[in-house]
């Protein structure tokens, strides 16, 4: 299933379609893309499920875009990729973006610290995390933060 729709302020398509991943139809793949470049996706168990979350995801992406204009590869390399934003709290920068899996790859920019301390639920003995993999759209990213 494809929706395309175009957004008259930005001068771009936004569309999303549901792949199944299985023969029985169970489980299914979200992929969004705008201008043909793929910004975001999600995996559900039922396509009920996937239906609830698309409408959640889609409206989270139209806000994070007034927060970092995705249209395309370009505004990525331009607007994503190496932007000093907050995770947890800590200064961060984004190393690398990955649309086909919706997340974007996090390095530790705090002076004197070595990574991401863990989680509190990871447990006694867990290590420092240099870089890291995280959602898009997770609430953990501040995206504005003055570059050092």
């Amino acid at each position: 299933m494809v929706s395309p729709y175009f957004h008259q302020r930005f001068r771009m398509t936004e569309r999303w379609e549901i792949v199944h991943e299985d023969s029985e139809g169970s489980a299914v793949k979200c992929n969004f893309f705008r201008d043909n470049f793929q910004i975001y996706c999600f995996r559900a168990i039922a396509m009920h499920l996937a239906m609830e979350k698309i409408a959640t995801v889609y409206r989270d992406l139209r806000v994070f875009n007034y927060t970092v204009n995705l249209q395309g590869r370009k505004d990525v390399n331009d607007h994503v990729i190496a932007r000093s934003i907050y995770y947890r709290e800590i200064p961060a920068i984004i190393t690398d973006f990955d649309g086909e899996n919706g997340r974007v790859r996090v390095r530790s920019d705090s002076p004197g610290v070595s990574g991401f301390p863990p989680e509190p639920w990871d447990g006694e003995g867990a290590d420092n995390e240099q870089d890291i993999w995280v959602d898009l759209l997770s609430p953990k990213i501040h995206w504005f933060r003055e570059a050092a």
